[in-house]
């Protein structure tokens, strides 16, 4: 099983160089001729991903990433603050690459989910849905400034049996100093990573983004955002407010 998950990682890293979830502001970068290390951390009030809360806690969220060209990859975290939500946490590795069309960017991503708060063993590689790993691959498409629009699909290719997909559809706008993003996503089919339960369309994530940067002082500044979001198929929303650190 493990070399069978080295060798999809494999296959993937040979498809990034021809070909996130977008990232925060980085608090910290080294730039030069090798590439830039960024290390940031957002601070949520709830960490509420594709419609579902994890945690059901505010968490921080670090990040540490590398960047060459159009290329980035790095570590993504979670974790829970409330005492009571404490034993959640994930880390997430993840790596894409973008590509500058005329027509936009198109940025094929790959991102490996890990849940230390389960348990399992890192290197753990089983692929019959009790590994620790669960890699999914997508492609994220963004349009340029005259006709703003963001897509993105997605499908987990090891670690899962339904081999459950997502979509999503962005559209960004600005008012006055503060940007906005209207977004939809959902799912297709029966399957167990989004706890759909019937072979059905499933809306589960339909909200919008509002962010800003704060200037604090001359030399620093506190990008903010706040998120309304519902899902639809669980019936739950959800007012998040973020800060990147």
């Amino acid at each position: 099983m493990r070399y069978r998950f080295l060798m999809i990682l494999s296959a993937l890293a040979l498809i990034l160089p021809f070909k996130h979830y977008a990232g925060s502001l980085h608090a910290e970068e080294t730039g030069s001729k090798y590439g830039s290390i960024g290390v940031n951390a957002d601070l949520v009030s709830r960490y509420i991903w594709r419609g579902f809360d994890f945690g059901n806690s505010v968490s921080i969220q670090p990040t540490l990433s590398y960047s060459l060209g159009g290329f980035n990859v790095g570590l993504w975290g979670s974790y829970a603050l409330a005492y009571e939500s404490s034993n959640y946490d994930e880390i997430d590795i993840f790596a894409s690459y973008a590509i500058s069309t005329k027509a936009g960017t198109f940025k094929p991503f790959v991102t490996d989910y890990t849940f230390p708060y389960l348990n399992t063993r890192f290197f753990d590689f089983s692929d019959d849905s009790t590994g620790s790993h669960t890699v999914e691959a997508g492609l994220a498409f963004a349009s340029q400034d005259k006709c703003p629009i963001t897509v993105l699909f997605a499908v987990n290719v090891y670690n899962d049996a339904d081999h459950a997909p997502y979509f999503e559809l962005g559209y960004p706008i600005t008012l006055n100093d503060v940007s906005l993003t209207l977004f939809a996503g959902g799912t297709k089919g029966k399957c167990s990573w989004y706890g759909i339960t019937e072979d059905e369309i499933a809306v589960l994530n339909v909200g919008v983004t509002a962010s800003k940067t704060i200037a604090i002082t001359e030399k620093f500044s506190l990008p903010v955002a706040a998120t309304f979001v519902v899902n639809p198929y669980a019936e739950k929303s959800f007012l998040v407010f973020s800060m990147s650190l």
